[in-house]
């Protein structure tokens, strides 16, 4: 089983982000409780202010960006326009094409602001009645979470391993 998701609009240790995670899945998947998970990965997600992808060309670049927590559904589909639009193969035209890219005031690149978003989404999710996922102690007979270590912010892992629950690093078995 794949599962994925935000566990923080913030700067999240590794560690902290699969537990929030593993929470999130049991709310959906409770019978799952019993299951370990065997990696744990995170990464940056690409947000768009218009909360749309974009796709196009800006100085002689092609790009397709701006997924919004989408990308794996929207990246092969945006990836194929653009191959077709660079081929120039026809049906290559999307409705994300012709919008511009908008910055708002005061930003210069820090997103400074994600705390405050975070927050108002939190009391959104409260009005518009989504259950909240209550955190748990792991008890000492469930299967320990164990996974590679990531480097920061590329969603990749690493050589090595890690146990989640203390966040020691160990050798994963080949």
């Amino acid at each position: 089983l794949l599962y994925g998701g935000r566990a923080s609009l913030n700067v999240l240790d590794e560690n902290l982000s699969a537990r929030r995670l593993r929470d999130v899945m049991l709310s959906v998947f409770p019978d799952l409780d019993d299951v370990a998970l065997s990696h744990s990965w995170k990464g940056f997600v690409a947000m768009t202010f218009d909360g749309v992808p974009h796709i196009g060309r800006v100085d002689g670049v092609w790009y397709a960006c701006g997924y919004n927590g989408s990308g794996v559904a929207m990246a092969p589909y945006l990836g194929w326009r653009l191959a077709r639009k660079i081929l120039a193969t026809g049906e290559s035209a999307t409705g994300f094409d012709p919008i511009p890219f908008r910055r708002p005031p005061f930003y210069n690149g820090n997103p400074w602001f994600l705390k405050a978003v975070e927050a108002w989404m939190r009391i959104k999710d409260r009005i518009d009645g989504v259950k909240r996922v209550v955190r748990r102690r792991e008890p000492a007979d469930r299967p320990q979470m164990r996974t590679p270590d990531v480097q920061g912010g590329t969603g990749r892992p690493r050589a090595g391993g890690g146990d989640l629950e203390s966040g020691r690093a160990g050798r994963q078995q080949e």
